[in-house]
């Protein structure tokens, strides 16, 4: 990946989530829970039938981690709370921490 003439790397990072529904029904929005160097805790604002949950952790982590969504797959876990989420990117494995983290502690 090119971008003004310079070499730029591209990093595939498989990321374990562990979804969960919303505790309080006044949550609405998806949001991050915790954040380690293991995994990530996401609470999800979608009902798990039809996919909807995995999209939405889809879209939310392309969101934060400022991505186009196309480059964030769910790779494992399509009907399971514990899934690995493929992440296409430029940035760093400790960058893309280091949002996920931010996120975490807004």
């Amino acid at each position: 990946m090119k971008k003004d003439g310079k070499e730029k790397k591209c990093w595939v990072l498989m990321l374990r989530a562990h979804s969960s529904q919303k505790a309080h029904a006044f949550e609405e929005l998806t949001s991050l829970a915790d954040v380690t160097s293991e995994a990530v805790g996401v609470a999800i604002a979608a009902p798990p039938s039809e996919g909807e949950a995995n999209a939405e952790l889809c879209r939310y982590l392309s969101k934060v981690l400022e991505v186009k969504k196309s480059a964030v797959v769910l790779d494992k876990g399509a009907k399971s709370r514990e899934k690995v989420v493929k992440i296409l990117v430029s940035m760093t494995p400790d960058e893309v921490l280091e949002k996920l983290k931010k996120e975490a502690s807004s």
